[in-house]
């Protein structure tokens, strides 16, 4: 399970685990800007690897925008890999999904260009020790409208399903994308 502690700067991510009928707290690392500075943290999903969770969601410092945030397991803790943020703010990652036994992992969610103010679909791809790259994807609701993207499941690196909604004909409808390499 994931989730956050509020109520002081900055937010807490939370990880939990349950094992043997008792919910076990799992150490993570404090989340950091590129400046370096602690950053709330607002984990949206966790997936399952071999050697442990990843986690996939959002930071923030202060009253700056989102920026993407992957976790991923390091030994018994996580560590924070540098993903890529396609604009300077609110960017948002959804949900991940692992391939390659839990050494490589797929996140999606949505970034908001400032230019546009629309959401436009985020998929980015990228290993445990890093190398992490946004992956080109169909944004069916621009121009004018919002494409987001909330789940993802990955058979291999080369079979990957995303799906969300946009913004079409009619107001919101169902995307389904499905990478094939």
């Amino acid at each position: 399970a994931t989730g956050q502690l509020s109520g002081s700067e900055p937010d807490r991510q939370v990880l939990l685990h349950l094992a043997g009928g008792v919910w076990h707290v799992v150490s993570i690392t404090t989340a950091r800007t590129p400046g370096g500075a602690v950053a709330s943290t607002y984990p949206n999903a966790v997936a399952s690897s071999a050697d442990g969770p990843w986690v996939a969601g959002n930071d923030r410092a202060g009253d700056s925008g989102f920026s993407t945030l992957v976790e991923a397991p390091a030994g018994n803790r996580l560590r924070q890999v540098s993903t890529p943020d396609p604009t300077p703010q609110d960017n948002y990652l959804q949900d991940v999904a692992t391939v390659n036994g839990g050494r490589d992992a797929w996140a999606v969610g949505d970034s908001v260009p400032p230019s546009t103010g629309n959401a436009a679909s985020l998929i980015e791809y990228g290993s445990a020790t890093g190398g992490w790259k946004a992956v080109p994807s169909p944004d069916p609701g621009a121009p004018g409208g919002n494409t987001i993207l909330d789940g993802v499941s990955a058979f291999s690196s080369s079979n990957v399903w995303a799906v969300g909604t946009y913004d079409g004909k009619g107001g919101m409808r169902t995307l389904i994308l499905h990478y094939t390499g």
